[in-house]
């Protein structure tokens, strides 16, 4: 027997075989409410003849060509995986679920709590379908925002509109069913269960060898599954184990199949996961210089790379190296968040800014949060180059001019140069300002239209100022300029919160920091201020402060400034706790801490520098004596003295008016009391 005709012999055996186990198999149109969970079905527009992928996450399920018979009863040829969906039922109407996976199902995607037309496959609420018809056409319709499901063909994927007269009226759905050619052979099917994909990097070293077999139902005694690589470069798999070796010398894809060819009885099945090796970028400025306008898929290492602004969907993050824009929904991290590890992700240019559009940790990403680091100064002009391009800079004493339309602005620097403010959470106020955010850059008629994606406050509060302007908002950068007294109890009220780290950082690791927690009575008729020592400090709330490091000027970048009133009142305490950003005459009445650690109480005359507080009674039988305690101990000696320099009276001792009449306890006044003016 020649060569020739032996391989021609062996060609012929191979697609024999391929043929008989394709044959014991076909896919048959079925009506939804007789298909079952245990059963596998392609989604079919019987109009154009595309089929629902399940395998674009947050996108638009593509839709793929399949071929029919001549009377559009069965599928023809060699169905992907990609095409097959499970179902789900219950009372609330049909889940959709990828045939190899149960966890996520086809839903409507929603912004700010409205529906959309975009269909996603994942974990989205809106899940539940039922079918809807007008007559003429045949589809399915969301069961909580009632869109309906359509084959949109001029974008070839599939999506949702509001009623039959957009592109729902298009659409004849079809559901063709995996069943067995031969009557008398029961159907099996094998699979690998839920995510049974993996991705790995190019490079590693480690856990590139593992074993994942398939289930065959039902079980059939004596079966034989065997296993295949679609590419050996990538992965190899033994054959009868399932054991896989990955190469990760080189990036690839794989598809490991497992095979069962049927028997007397049973119809064969196949299953198959995917193997990829993704090229594994170091940073985030490799990453970046990888970008292009067509979508590219590759992981990329992550080494502290924070988030420095959320706006919308537009998550800017940062490294030591560079900077890019996650745009994805999904992405749930906030300002201030470092990440560390390994994603892979999906990226490409969107009108000239790098953006990941997708993105999936491979073997977790580990997440500490951390200040804002000190933005990088540059200028108009230097915002525009791509190295700057939506990293957390600040541009210096620019000029502001307010669009018409809220949260638009133009920067102008001394210059001349310009560059746009977009779509800030900040209401603008003509005037010089350091414009601190992230650029972004949009390529529209062949320029770079630079904008600003925010715009973050930056102002200071200066305990010498007679008023302070407070601006709220997000990212802030806010310098206070506040001296403290040393071995002394201070009082301290900032607009925006710190965490132990931070005032550790800017105040010292042996600051000490209490709150304000009540007020006990005491058997004398005077008042214990009771605190409670603070790990961290809270927006518009005073606290007391020991040990602060003498540096007069502090600066905090990355916080969030919350306008409100600076006073903490707990519960039915008799004093509050008032604090001021502004210059204060204090009430005669409340008591302060002055600098040498003692308690007094004013006569309504004295002032109170900007950044402190008092405390103020709450009614006029408050006005007794006050010590304080922190932590539950003793109460501190504190001597409480009068503003003029007088020690409060000792209610238990002789006491004249300034006529020389002896008084009771309940006066009034001035009083003389061993000598010595006392004021009552």
């Amino acid at each position: 027997m020649s060569r020739l005709l032996r391989n021609l012999l062996l060609l012929a055996l191979i697609i024999a075989g391929g043929g008989n186990l394709s044959a014991q198999t076909k896919w048959v149109k079925t009506e939804l409410s007789n298909l079952t969970a245990d059963d596998q079905f392609v989604i079919v527009d019987l109009n154009t003849g595309m089929a629902m992928s399940n395998d674009k996450g947050t996108s638009n399920p593509a839709a793929v060509a399949v071929n029919f018979n001549n009377d559009n009863t069965e599928l023809s040829g060699t169905v992907a995986d990609n095409l097959k969906w499970k179902l789900q039922s219950s009372s609330d109407g049909y889940k959709f679920c990828p045939f190899n996976d149960s966890n996520s199902w086809l839903y409507n995607k929603t912004n700010k709590g409205k529906s959309t037309t975009s269909l996603a496959v994942g974990t989205g609420t809106a899940c539940y379908f039922k079918e809807a018809t007008n007559g003429t056409y045949l589809t399915i319709q969301e069961t909580t925002y009632h869109r309906l499901v359509t084959m949109y063909d001029s974008k070839m994927d599939w999506r949702a509109y509001a009623n039959f007269n957009t592109y729902g009226g298009k659409t004849h759905i079809a559901y063709f069913k995996l069943t067995s050619s031969d009557p008398t052979k029961t159907l099996t099917s094998l699979s690998f269960g839920d995510n049974a994909d993996k991705t790995f990097c190019k490079g590693d070293t480690e856990g590139t060898t593992f074993t994942q077999t398939a289930t065959l139902t039902p079980a059939v005694e004596g079966a034989k599954i065997t296993y295949s690589s679609s590419d050996k470069n990538v992965a190899v798999v033994d054959a009868n184990s399932g054991e896989v070796l990955v190469s990760t010398d080189n990036a690839g894809k794989a598809t490991i199949t497992a095979t069962y060819a049927g028997d007397d009885t049973h119809v064969g099945s196949t299953a198959t996961y995917n193997i990829t090796v993704e090229f594994l970028y170091q940073n985030l400025a490799e990453l970046k210089a990888a970008y292009s306008n067509a979508d590219i898929n590759a992981a990329v290492r992550l080494t502290d790379a924070q988030v420095t602004n959320v706006d919308g969907l537009n998550h800017f993050m940062q490294d030591a190296t560079g900077a890019v824009d996650v745009w994805n929904k999904d992405f749930n991290y906030a300002v201030g968040d470092k990440l560390n590890g390994i994603a892979n992700v999906t990226y490409k240019l969107n009108k000239g800014l790098p953006e990941i559009t997708a993105f999936a940790p491979i073997g977790g990403i580990t997440k500490t949060t951390d200040a804002l680091p000190t933005p990088t100064v540059v200028t108009i002009t230097d915002a525009t180059k791509d190295e700057n391009i939506c990293k957390y800079i600040v541009i210096k004493n620019v000029s502001i001019t307010p669009s018409s339309k809220t949260g638009n602005a133009t920067a102008k620097d001394k210059d001349g140069n310009t560059i746009a403010v977009f779509k800030s959470k900040q209401t603008y106020v003509a005037g010089d300002y350091d414009l601190m955010g992230n650029p972004s850059v949009y390529v529209t008629t062949g320029a770079k239209e630079m904008v600003f994606s925010s715009y973050a406050p930056d102002f200071t509060i200066d305990e010498t100022a007679d008023a302070n302007a407070i601006t709220a908002g997000e990212n802030a950068t806010v310098t206070i300029s506040r001296t403290f007294n040393a071995n002394a109890w201070n009082t301290l009220v900032l607009p925006f919160a710190l965490s132990a780290e931070q005032l550790a950082e800017k105040f010292g690791a042996d600051a000490k920091f209490a709150n304000y927690t009540g007020t006990t009575v005491n058997a004398d008729g005077t008042y214990t201020l009771n605190f409670a020592t603070a790990s961290a400090l809270t927006a518009n709330t005073p606290v007391f402060v020991w040990g602060a490091n003498a540096d007069e000027i502090y600066e905090f970048t990355g916080v969030k400034v919350v306008k409100g009133d600076a006073t903490a009142a707990p519960g039915s305490a008799a004093f509050t706790f008032a604090g001021s950003y502004d210059k204060t005459t204090v009430k005669a009445g409340d008591w302060f801490v002055s600098s040498d650690n003692k308690l007094y109480r004013a006569l309504g005359t004295e002032t109170m520098k900007p950044l402190r507080a008092v405390f103020r009674p709450v009614s006029a039988a408050a006005a007794k004596g006050l010590s304080f305690s922190i932590d539950g101990g003793e109460a501190t000696g504190i001597s409480a003295i009068t503003a003029d320099g007088s020690i409060v009276v000792d209610d238990n001792a002789p006491m004249y008016n300034l006529a020389g009449q002896r008084v009771s306890k309940s006066y009034k006044g001035v009083v003389i009391q061993n000598g010595k003016k006392y004021i009552k």
